[in-house]
């Protein structure tokens, strides 16, 4: 059950970011792997959702690194759902007002509004 649940993560994640357009492609394939991961555990903060040390370490570089391009993240996010809504003849489409935030009162991790 496992393994199959892992697979399907795994295919969704590459529906939704397999066409994202960065220059590198260590990091398309960094993207799709956690967020695969990240299906399991939503609301989990970093170190709960990527388990061990080594993982969660991975993903706050990628989350920091200033060569990944959000844009381009949001971009595939965007046509990923557009190709979903096409295959309807109506779409509903609820507004979330809601939103986060991230504080970093030492500046340490450098993350983007």
């Amino acid at each position: 059950m496992a393994l199959e649940a892992a697979e399907s993560h795994a295919a969704w994640a590459e529906e939704e970011f397999g066409s994202t357009m960065m220059s590198d492609v260590r990091h398309i394939r960094r993207l799709k792997q956690m967020a695969a991961q990240l299906v399991e555990h939503p609301s989990a903060t970093v170190h709960g959702a990527f388990r061990g040390e080594r993982d969660a370490r991975a993903a706050y570089e990628f989350l920091e690194n200033p060569q990944v391009d959000w844009r381009d993240v949001q971009d595939a996010s965007h046509r990923a759902c557009a190709v979903r809504c096409a295959e309807h003849p109506f779409v509903f489409v609820a507004i979330d007002g809601s939103s986060w935030t991230y504080t970093d009162g030492a500046k340490k991790k450098a993350l983007d509004p």
